[in-house]
């Protein structure tokens, strides 16, 4: 797990973008359910974002996640950033 955000009343999700140092698998889970993933290849940027040009709306109380799978030997360093908009 790389990243989570609760959502209060009158949320939007507008992206997610999210970056490594090695080759990864990226999952968004909304509420315990996998809406999307994202991988990231050799010969091809390490990041990379879910966008959702509109937002998304969000109930108060649902919880966003972002998992990386990374199965490579060598070590990686994983970030994201999870952005929002109240209204």
């Amino acid at each position: 797990l790389i990243g989570t955000f609760t959502a209060s009343s009158s949320t939007y999700l507008q992206k997610i973008e999210f970056s490594g140092s090695n080759i990864a698998e990226y999952e968004l889970v909304i509420a315990g359910v996998t809406q999307d993933k994202r991988r990231t290849y050799f010969g091809s940027s390490l990041d990379g974002k879910f966008d959702f040009d509109s937002g998304l709306k969000l109930v108060a109380g649902q919880v966003v996640q972002v998992y990386v799978v990374h199965n490579r030997s060598s070590v990686g360093d994983f970030n994201t950033r999870i952005q929002t908009l109240e209204g």
